[in-house]
């Protein structure tokens, strides 16, 4: 039986901007763009069949709108610095999109760098030192991220997404307590912690109008004095305050390493908790299509995004659509995507266990080792 009838694959709605169902594919890492700065025939393939698929938006892995050292030092007071970091062609990526599927939309991810923040901390995840930014920095960042937009919309791109999750980037830095310890308009309450979003918005907003701008950030921090469920719901209202077109929940950990997923959707409280107006996304653990339609039917969610089972399976959405085969995706969360990735260099994340069983072997034998 198909599930035409599912509210799950009903039209909905960013920014006046019509999306086929609600289904997104949630942004996931392409080493070869963001390391190489090059877009190769491999990444056209990889959301040619996204879009064939039948998801209704593709937010794109991670671009970065500064280079981590663009004249040879830091970013302080470097303006032009998101020229440096331009990906020649990547337009072809939008182009090869609208070819495959005409009413997919696709956003880029958007993200800050690394090593620049509202503090001087280390980070925890890589234990390197984070500069804090001045005034005069701050607004450098704020002009790379505008610049990035103006950009994105001239390549034809439907929609940005700026990066605020998973504490290893600018934006999220400010927005968790655990990073930010200004004592300036930028740290402190969450209207001040998030006055770097609304600067960019705003700021974006005087050139590219109505574009829709959206974000993914932290319900939880899973860190002590990081952000928490307790606090997220007034941060979610000061960021639906800066104009922000639709928010994406997500959370650190933000994906078990390895194994089946024992919690389904399991940020769905923070979106629960959170009362805002604006278009909200939930990602993480989502596996099964009636579940799914519960949740977009029965709880204050609007699109629910998928990662690794759309590294699975890409024509997911159309499988669910049609009412053919399990109402679970195939992904077991097995991560062999991730060690595809980080352990064998892949440029883009690939299903072992569909595509390469003995490497998918090998990626079993090194998570039993590590714990993970």
């Amino acid at each position: 039986m198909n599930r035409k009838h599912y509210r799950l694959f009903s039209e909905g709605e960013i920014r006046g901007m019509r999306v086929r169902n609600r289904l997104v594919r949630s942004a996931t890492f392409d080493r070869g763009v963001y390391r190489d700065g090059k877009v190769t025939d491999e990444t056209f393939a990889l959301y040619r069949n996204l879009a064939a698929g039948g998801v209704g938006v593709i937010i794109t892995g991670i671009v970065p709108v500064m280079s981590s050292h663009p004249t040879g030092g830091r970013m302080e007071g470097n303006c032009e610095a998101y020229a440096y970091s331009r990906i020649p062609g990547y337009e072809r990526i939008a182009e090869v999109v609208h070819e495959a599927s005409g009413d997919c939309r696709i956003f880029v991810q958007l993200m800050g760098g690394t090593l620049a923040g509202p503090s001087e901390m280390r980070s925890l995840l890589s234990g390197k030192p984070i500069d804090r930014l001045s005034a005069q920095g701050i607004e450098v960042a704020v002009n790379c991220f505008v610049a990035a937009i103006v950009d994105m919309k001239e390549m034809g791109f439907d929609g940005v997404q700026l990066h605020a999750a998973f504490l290893h980037n600018c934006l999220s830095y400010f927005l968790s307590p655990y990073y930010n310890h200004r004592t300036d308009d930028y740290g402190g309450s969450p209207a001040n912690r998030a006055r770097i979003v609304q600067k960019i918005v705003s700021k974006a907003r005087e050139s590219v109008a109505d574009f829709p701008i959206i974000i993914k950030v932290n319900g939880t921090d899973n860190v002590e004095g990081g952000m928490e469920l307790s606090q997220f719901p007034e941060m979610a209202r000061e960021i639906e305050k800066t104009d922000i077109d639709a928010i994406e929940i997500s959370g650190m950990p933000y994906a078990p390493r390895r194994g089946k997923v024992d919690k389904p959707s399991y940020f769905l409280e923070y979106a629960q908790s959170a009362e805002v107006e604006c278009p909200m996304m939930l990602v993480g653990g989502n596996r099964d299509v009636d579940d799914l339609e519960d949740i977009v039917t029965r709880q204050p969610v609007d699109f629910v995004s998928l990662c690794r089972p759309l590294i699975c399976e890409p024509d997911l959405p159309n499988r669910w659509l049609a009412g053919e085969g399990s109402s679970k995706a195939e992904c077991l969360s097995c991560n062999s995507c991730s060690y595809a990735l980080h352990q064998m260099g892949r440029d883009h994340v690939v299903c072992l266990y569909k595509h390469d069983k003995e490497n998918y072997r090998r990626a079993q034998e090194y998570f039993a080792a590590s714990g993970g």
